[in-house]
């Protein structure tokens, strides 16, 4: 067995999960033919759904065997269609196309970047500007991996639904995803959704019996709910998400890189540069959203929303050798680095929306108050800690008007705090082009702003970053061939950076990116391709690193097998050209600027096999089949390289009685 492989004993466990899998279906199988799948399936989004669906809608029986109950059943909404009054009731996603992308960055169409390992620490390809206004903690390595309040699926069944969701992949890649929802009463439903994740390290350790061999672990839940009176007039929906995530941080291997590829591959560096560092992250969150109908076309509204977020780091073992190499910037010269962080925010948005003259609109008041401590060990027995607080006041406005369908309308919104933050979106779309200009102001983050240990601190003033974007995209659309060419112009100024010493910088300046791409999708019998290709060009490239060619590519053939087994098989390939790529130090959950390291310029080739039989889905994946084909490995992030050849298999069961 080697250690990229990771095959043996877990791929006979595999392969008898699979067997039984069918086993039970066979136990279970109505004497239903599904209908397959048809449409062309997008690369999932990072909430891994797609709506819609053409899956067959089996499940209860009544006494004559008619089907009652399904996918189409147990339908669920998204808090932002009810804000903007178009409340839609979507099915459940039962295709198999692209199912295989259990991967956090596959699922986000590999533009989010890693540590290599299933779970670490993440950061986006692509320049984007704030989401959200104000002051925020700025610590978002780990946010892939909790659930966002902003996609919660809110249900409303016929049945009492559940979903099982497991994945085993190699190094110890697993994750476990249950979901149960119900309808407590006609207009009333209850669920909760549940993850646990895990990964092994891939170097700096010594096999199976090292007992600290576990690299990741990861506990996502998340409690939500919905109410909506008889006569429809109140609604009220609401989660509850806690995150609990342990990494071990290894820093890096230690040795040197020649050329942007290291002798490291596939085993032969077995060394950290850190051994007894590790991150503990622990997030809450409570969201709540309710609207009461005044008058026809008039609604108030109101979201409240707590968050509490805190930050452990730890390096028991400051002073070995090779962790002098990877810490910079040392101001004391401790034992022992321990960061404390915490932050708190509780936030409240009052609003009016309605219809007037063919326009929707919104407009709202936003209060946020916030604080953040921050403590650390000066030595070991003196502790330092201080507090920050703030109040922020937001006033928003949001207008949209349709066209001449739903599928074509112009969109406006801005949000202010005076004296501060504001940003400004203007979107136009239709069936054949999409084109907006956004303005976006945001503040620092507290982490920007400042920092403390006993081995590197900071103390800024930053001003706003701000970001001028325009884009356009065209949508043409034939019976086999769907093509979508895009153009992105982005001016950014003030943008804060980490320097080659791991410090929050601010470039007063500016400067431009244009990004050209095309996405595409063709059909030609049971045979689909699938892609998308960027070229982006940076006039300076001192402070934002981004791959000029960004490109991924599928191919797959839909076939069927004894009438009941669908299967869609076929390869994903990724490729970013070569790039000094941001190195990461756990020590802030930050990724900063290096010049030593050269990084991708691989392809990266993945075989598939989704399959389905009645409601169950099934993948069969050989991730990295390419390894040590071409070149020994590829690093995802300066000194970090991306898992070598492995076996997953996983299985999705959707119970609806």
């Amino acid at each position: 067995m080697t250690r990229n492989g990771d095959f043996g004993l877990n791929l006979g466990v595999k392969i008898f999960l699979y067997i039984l899998a069918t086993a039970l279906w066979v136990a279970n199988a109505r004497a239903q033919t599904p209908n397959f799948p048809g449409g062309i399936g997008g690369f999932p989004g990072a909430g891994g759904m797609q709506q819609g669906s053409s899956a067959n809608p089996s499940g209860g029986i009544d006494d004559s065997t008619k089907v009652i109950y399904g996918p189409k059943t147990s339908r669920y909404f998204l808090e932002s269609d009810v804000l903007n009054n178009r409340k839609t009731l979507y099915p459940l996603d039962t295709l198999i196309e692209g199912f295989h992308a259990y991967n956090f960055v596959q699922r986000s169409q590999n533009r989010l970047v890693d540590l290599g390992n299933f779970g670490t620490a993440s950061r986006p390809v692509f320049f984007a500007p704030a989401q959200n206004l104000g002051t925020l903690m700025g610590f978002n390595a780990y946010t892939p991996y909790m659930y966002q309040p902003d996609s919660m699926r809110y249900f409303d069944t016929k049945s009492p639904f559940s979903n099982l969701y497991f994945v085993m992949g190699g190094l110890g890649q697993n994750v476990f995803r249950v979901d149960m929802n119900q309808n407590i009463k006609k207009r009333w439903n209850f669920g909760f959704n549940a993850q646990r994740m895990s990964a092994n390290k891939q170097f700096g350790t010594s096999g199976r019996t090292d007992s600290e061999q576990r690299l990741i672990e990861n506990w996502a839940f998340v409690l939500h709910s919905n109410y909506r009176s008889a006569d429809e007039k109140y609604m009220i929906m609401g989660n509850y998400s806690n995150l609990s995530h342990f990494s071990r941080d290894q820093g890096g291997v230690a040795i040197e890189a020649v050329n942007g590829v290291t002798d490291f591959f596939p085993a032969n560096a077995p060394a950290a540069l850190l051994d007894r560092a590790t991150t503990f992250e622990r997030r809450n969150r409570l969201h709540i959203y309710h609207q009461y109908k005044l008058s026809n076309g008039f609604q108030a509204f109101q979201t409240v929303d707590y968050q509490s977020q805190s930050n452990i780091y730890k390096d028991l073992d400051v002073a070995g050798s090779l962790t002098k190499r990877f810490y910079k910037n040392v101001v004391l010269q401790p034992k022992v680095v321990n960061p404390d962080v915490r932050f708190r925010a509780f936030e409240t948005k009052f609003g009016l929306k309605g219809q007037y003259r063919g326009f929707d609109y919104r407009t709202h008041l936003r209060t946020r108050v916030f604080g953040q401590t921050d403590a650390y060990a000066q030595t070991d027995s003196i502790w330092r800690s201080s507090r920050r607080s703030g109040f922020q006041n937001f006033v928003g406005l949001w207008l949209s008007y349709h066209l001449k369908d739903s599928t074509q309308r112009v969109e406006g919104e801005v949000e202010y705090l005076p004296g501060g933050d504001f940003k400004l979106k203007a979107d136009l779309h239709s069936r054949w082009f999409s084109a907006g200009y956004h303005v976006v102001a945001s503040s620092p983050t507290f982490l920007q702003q400042q920092f403390r240990s006993n081995i590197l601190s900071w103390q800024n003033d930053f001003r706003l970053v701000t970001s001028n974007q325009i884009y356009g995209q065209i949508n043409y659309q034939t019976k086999h061939l769907s093509l979508r060419p895009s153009l992105e112009y982005s001016l950014i100024s003030n943008y804060i950076y980490f320097d080659t010493n791991t410090v929050a910088r601010q470039f007063t300046g500016n400067f431009s990116l244009i990004q050209v791409g095309l996405g595409w999708q063709t059909s030609l019998g049971r045979f689909r391709t699938l892609g998308q290709v960027y070229y982006t060009d940076l006039n300076n490239n001192s402070y934002l690193r981004i791959p000029k060619l960004f490109a991924n590519l599928r191919l797959s053939y839909d076939f069927k097998y004894a009438k009941v087994l669908f299967i869609n098989a076929g390869i994903d390939l990724h490729y970013k050209s070569t790039y000094f790529a941001d190195a990461y130090t756990p020590l802030t959950q930050q990724f900063y600027l290096q010049d030593r390291i050269a990084v991708q310029g691989y392809v990266i080739a993945d075989v598939f096999a989704n399959l389905r039989i009645n409601r169950v889905r099934l993948l069969l994946k050989m991730a990295h089949v390419n390894s040590g084909v071409l070149a020994p490995g590829y690093f995802t992030t300066p000194l970090f390289a991306g898992v070598g050849r492995h076996f997953s298999f996983g299985v999705n069961w959707p119970l609806f009685d």
